[in-house]
Order: C-alpha cells, then structure tokens, then sequence
C-alpha cells in the first residue's frame, strides 16, 4: 500500500470516526429531550393526580352537604307543610348532587383512562430510549474499537522501518 493510499484510508476512517461521534452526541442530545419530556410528563401526571384528589374531596363535601340537608329535614319537623317544600328542595338538590357525582365519577374514570394510556405511551417511549442507549453504546463501541485500531496502524506506520515501508 502507498503512502498516498494508506493516508486516503486514514482520512477515510477519521471522517468515519468524526461522522459516529456527530452521531452518538445527536443521539444524547435526543435523549436528554427525552429525559425532559418524561420529566414533564411525571409533572403532569403528578398534577392530574392532585386534580383528581381535590375531585374526591369536592365528592367527599358534596356528600357531606347531603347529610346536612338530610339534617336539616330532621330539625324542621315543627311544619308538616314546611317539611313538604324543603323535602322538594332537598330532593333537587340530592338529584343535582348525583348528578354531579355521576359527572365527577365520568371524568375521574376518563382522567384515569387517559393517564393510563400515557403512562402506557410513556412506557414504550422508555423501551424506545433504552434501546437507543443500547444502539448507541454498541457504536460507540465498535467506533472505540475501529478508534484503537486506527492508532495501532497509524503507530505501525510512523515508528515502523523506513516509515512504514518494508524491505524486503
């Protein structure tokens, strides 16, 4: 092999090199963006957990309210036509108050769907990035191992005899 050859290949392979290593710092950039996203996506799951805890304690008080109104009926038994009329009411109220309850419980159990599928997308995000990582390492790998082949040649060829030329 001439020297103009041997050099040809030497620029081939650090231009290699240099490509690989454009590459691996692409793929940890994307991947730190990757850690950002599900860091995000914790903080949002943690607000939906905190939205979906003030939703039970508004269930909670709503339930609440109805033993007051049911006590309420309780303490008025002094008119029979007065115990009409606010038997009516609390009868509306109740009825609104389920009502609200059903709503409540349909968007809790549409929250936990919808957080469910995320943590599910999550997931797969998470098996996609950690087979990256493994791709990653293993050119990293065979670009350290080509990298130390490299530096054996180049080593050959500079402290060889005449410089890397054999007489023969």
């Amino acid at each position: 092999m001439t020297p103009e050859e041997a050099d040809r290949k030497i620029e081939f392979i650090l231009e290699t090199t240099a490509q690989n290593t454009a590459g691996i710092a692409a793929l940890r950039q994307s991947i730190a963006a990757e850690h950002q996203a599900i860091a995000e996506l914790r903080q949002t799951v943690a607000g939906q957990q905190r939205s979906i805890d003030g939703l039970r304690e508004a269930v909670t008080a709503q339930q609440k309210s109805i033993d007051g109104l049911r006590e309420a009926v309780a303490a008025q038994q002094h008119s029979i036509e007065r115990l009409r009329e606010t038997a009516a009411e609390q009868q509306r109220s109740i009825a609104d108050l389920r009502e609200m309850i059903g709503i409540t419980n349909i968007i809790l159990r549409d929250s936990m769907k919808l957080e469910d599928a995320r943590i599910s997308r999550l997931d797969e995000k998470m098996l996609q990035l950690m087979e990256a990582q493994r791709a990653a390492n293993e050119a990293q790998k065979i670009t350290e191992e080509r990298l130390n082949a490299l530096i054996d040649t180049v080593e050959r060829h500079i402290g060889g005899p005449d410089h890397g030329h054999r007489v023969q």
